[in-house]
């Protein structure tokens, strides 16, 4: 399997999307499938969106997201210095919210490979 990109957070390969320490205290990942992603969205950060959260759950703070949906922000500490958060809805309740380093490059990865399922 080949790595599209890699930073302290997150891997992307050519099958799925992982997420470090996702369950957070206990450090481990999660994997997503591409095929199973169904929707991803790119924000910048902002005070009402997720910014100040370092790790756990948040309702509803996705611009443009008229339902009243839970995120769950990964742990990251750097979080506060602001950025672009991407927010993944592959089905379940809790949708996981993620800060890479290069939010950009991620975001075109999902879109690519989640525009390849369809």
């Amino acid at each position: 399997m080949a790595i599209l990109y890699e930073d302290e957070s997150v891997i992307c390969d050519d099958e799925a999307i992982s997420i470090k320490g996702y369950y957070s205290p206990f450090g481990e990942d999660r994997k997503i499938p591409y095929s199973e992603i169904h929707n991803i969205k790119l924000q910048k950060l902002s005070f009402w969106s997720g910014l100040a959260q370092i790790w756990g759950k948040g309702s509803g703070t996705i611009k443009g997201d008229r339902a009243n949906r839970t995120y769950w922000s990964t742990f990251d500490p750097k979080r506060i210095f602001g950025g672009k958060a991407i927010a993944i809805d592959e089905g379940s309740l809790v949708k996981p919210l993620i800060t890479p380093e290069d939010p950009d490059e991620v975001y075109r990865i999902l879109r690519a490979k989640t525009l390849e399922q369809a």
